[in-house]
């Protein structure tokens, strides 16, 4: 795909119509997001922001959404969060008007996050039940997922550990093979901090280690060196060590937005 881009790009540049410039930086952002796994480069947000510019030029204001959506969608994982919250929000009030349900369940699957990140505990309650009934509505067992594990994380913050449990466990079922999930975090996290709660290490450990899978998100250096650290620790049975080093894990994910 990025060979194919770099032999058009000088061609949609010079000729292509604002849709077609649009679409095409659109395919950019999400090339790179899927290359580097969702940590996003500055070059990605350019080509986001390019893609809106031409978007806008054009008469398709599901693409003007889309591309709302999109740049939202990067500064959200630069945690860049009140324009992440800004572009998603100018995406969903566009998206509503013109009854396009596709990019309002993006954006409502998304929102929740940048609030989540935040802290910001009832603005995320506010939209996650809308979230679940758009997702089932569509039919959509990814974003389905999405909203119960930003309900885990809802029940966490309040203190309802059975509750945060019910719906961590849930977005994993939802999430089995073959839906593929790079956020898996958004269940994971909540769902350690209740087993560790729980005494319950064995089961936190597995949760720790799915983190590290190859196809999720990658978390930042120190955090998921910690993490690294108690997935060795307890394969050789020094469980008092490992779960320190587990609290120390959930103190860190805590201060970097993730619980």
């Amino acid at each position: 795909m990025l060979g194919l881009a770099e032999k058009t790009r000088l061609a949609v540049q010079q000729y292509g119509t604002p849709a077609q410039r649009g679409s095409f930086y659109e395919c950019l952002v999400l090339v790179d997001n899927r290359r580097y796994r969702y940590v996003v480069p500055e070059e990605t947000v350019t080509y986001a922001q390019t893609s809106l510019a031409a978007s806008q030029e054009s008469d398709d204001l599901s693409q003007v959404a889309r591309s709302h959506f999109l740049l939202g969608f990067c500064h959200l994982w630069r945690s860049e969060l009140d324009k992440a919250r800004d572009a998603i929000q100018s995406a969903l009030t566009l998206a509503e008007r013109i009854g396009d349900v596709d990019v309002q369940l993006l954006c409502l699957t998304f929102l929740p996050v940048v609030f989540r990140k935040s802290g910001q505990v009832e603005d995320a309650r506010r939209l996650l039940s809308r979230s679940l009934a758009v997702a089932r509505e569509r039919e959509s067992l990814e974003y389905e997922g999405m909203a119960r594990a930003n309900l885990a994380w809802v029940a966490l913050r309040e203190g309802n550990l059975a509750e945060a449990q019910l719906n961590g466990q849930a977005a994993l079922e939802l999430w089995r093979p073959p839906v593929k999930m790079p956020f898996m975090s958004l269940a994971l996290w909540p769902l350690i901090r209740v087993r560790l709660a729980c005494n319950q290490v064995s089961e936190a450990i597995e949760h720790a280690r799915a983190l590290l899978e190859p196809e999720q998100q990658p978390l930042p250096d120190a955090l998921a060196a910690v993490v690294e650290r108690a997935v060795t620790t307890w394969e050789k049975s020094e469980s008092e060590i490992a779960r320190t080093h587990l609290e120390r894990a959930i103190e860190l994910a805590q201060e970097l937005g993730y619980l």
